[in-house]
């Protein structure tokens, strides 16, 4: 038992435990984990035998034994060591002051992270906030969406088709506003990144100019495809509710998903061939872009070479099928409203319908 121990401050508990080393030690606290009364900050065990070492291997050689101080320290409290540390050193101190009343103070910082795990912990951090900024901007297009449905519930869209209104007008006047509006949220959010100093988003000229083109192309490409959506309803409420649900699952909770995919060696591959129907969709090309803008600084310093950000390692791709994306959903939005599908199906029921000889498709040209 250790000479200081009655000099160990009266507010610690301390246990004089029977025991011959450090590894019996441990075997007694893991066989007591669920007994003791209070939290233990560790153990102390003096003289443990660490090394016997024998020069020659002769019994006429005698075997020197080592022995040390070996601490043993709860992992789970973050500041175990340096607290029990103190105490051991305070009981020192007064033993060899004589001041019982003598005390220590320290203070306890960690060691500065290396420019790996900075880079590293930098990145995580900046996923974790971007995929929380991606939950709001999934639910833009739903908002737009809504006024679209109710003004065709409450008739004022057909109100001004019969005024002479050009569908081609009334759907681009649209799309310019909600992108306008979307542009006012986007450069806010950006500035958020800017004032907290997420430098992975917005460190240079080069990122803020990428993460500000794929929001925008975001903008574009998700609007557009909320415009194709909205005629699968009747009720504003309805598709507002329905898109949000839509969107946060693709932009979000799919996301994650392959995320995890892509991490995993038996899904990897089915991931890769995925990632290219996924990416057609603009909530998980967002997700996918800011997430890829993130890790930049890692891969990086895993490549050891600079990657630009409109590399298709990071922006490339999700920009590409944005790019892409957006003319074929505003394409697809001005065909559904000019009813082309359901001419194109009447016209063939007709025809099948009024053919009066085998193998007539022409409907209604009198032939026999």
């Amino acid at each position: 038992w250790a000479p200081e121990a009655e000099y160990w401050p009266s507010d610690v508990e301390y246990l004089a435990v029977p025991v011959n080393n450090s590894a019996e030690l441990s075997e007694y606290a893991r066989q007591t984990f669920r007994s003791h009364a209070l939290g233990r900050l560790g153990g102390i065990v003096y003289r443990d035998e660490v090394l016997q070492l024998q020069i020659i291997n002769n019994s006429q050689v005698p075997i020197v034994h080592m022995h040390a101080t070996t601490f043993l320290h709860n992992t789970s409290a973050f500041h175990a060591l340096p607290l029990y540390f103190r105490e051991l050193n305070l009981a020192r101190l007064r033993k060899a002051t004589g001041n019982a009343n003598a005390t220590l103070r320290v203070t306890n910082h960690p060691l500065p992270l290396t420019p790996q795990q900075e880079t590293v912990y930098n990145a995580f951090i900046t996923v974790v906030a971007a995929i929380f900024v991606l939950i709001p901007f999934t639910f833009f297009p739903a908002n737009c969406v809504a006024f679209i449905v109710k003004e065709r519930e409450v008739k004022a869209t057909h109100l001004q088709t019969l005024s002479g209104l050009q569908p081609l007008a009334y759907w681009t006047a649209t799309y310019i506003f909600d992108n306008a509006t979307l542009l006012i949220t986007i450069l806010l959010t950006l500035l958020a990144f800017v004032a907290f100093g997420r430098e992975d988003i917005t460190g240079d000229a080069e990122r803020f100019c990428g993460a500000l083109l794929l929001f925008v192309l975001y903008g574009l490409a998700a609007i557009a495809l909320g415009y194709c959506c909205s005629f699968a309803f009747t009720n504003h409420s309805m598709a507002q509710n329905v898109l949000m649900m839509v969107n946060f699952l693709f932009g979000f909770v799919l996301v994650l998903g392959s995320q995890v995919m892509e991490n995993l060696e038996d899904t990897k591959e089915i991931n890769e061939e995925l990632q290219k129907v996924y990416r057609a969709i603009p909530a998980y090309a967002l997700g996918e872009g800011i997430i890829r803008l993130s890790i930049k600084s890692v891969l990086e310093f895993a490549y050891g070479r600079p990657i630009r950000v409109l590399d298709t390692e990071i922006l490339g791709r999700p920009l590409l099928y944005l790019s892409v994306m957006t003319p074929v959903f505003f394409a697809l939005t001005l065909i559904i409203d000019s009813n082309l599908p359901r001419r194109l199906r009447r016209m063939a029921r007709d025809c099948l319908g009024s053919s009066s000889g085998p193998g007539c498709f022409c409907g209604g040209c009198g032939c026999q």
